[in-house]
């Protein structure tokens, strides 16, 4: 084999990988870029629809620790129990969704007041409410 028919071949050997890797390359971009194209075409809709259900999930969470606690909280001013007191404070958080504005303090007056019955109506109203929400 000649210097010429030598150095042709040692040219020649990385155009051709060169080439090759090219081809490669562009095959593989194309199928990135399908893939690409099929995750926002449909998946982010997907994504969409689950942020709906946790958030409906997050607020049926809510509404019956809400409703839960009521019904308790219910049964103790029934009872005329003077724990009514302690358990507002105990359960704040899952009780003040029922009450807009200032529905919740005039229930903690009532309550810290002993005027339990009307406490009772008030409480039953708000949760009556959320059940039919």
């Amino acid at each position: 084999m000649t210097i010429a028919k030598r150095l042709t071949l040692l040219s020649a050997v990385p155009l051709v990988a060169l080439i090759g890797l090219g081809t490669f390359t562009r095959v593989h971009w194309s199928t990135t870029k399908q893939r690409t194209r099929f995750v926002a075409e449909t998946q982010v809709g997907s994504l969409s629809s689950l942020g709906d259900i946790s958030r409906d999930f997050e607020e049926l969470r809510v509404r019956i620790r809400a409703y839960a606690a009521a019904v308790k909280l219910t049964g103790l001013l029934g009872e005329f129990d003077p724990g009514a007191e302690d358990f507002i404070e105990a359960n704040r958080a899952a009780l003040q969704p029922l009450f807009p504005d200032e529905g919740w303090s005039a229930l903690e007056e009532l309550v810290q007041g002993y005027a339990f019955a009307e406490a009772q109506a008030m409480l039953e109203h708000a949760a009556s409410k959320l059940s039919n929400a």
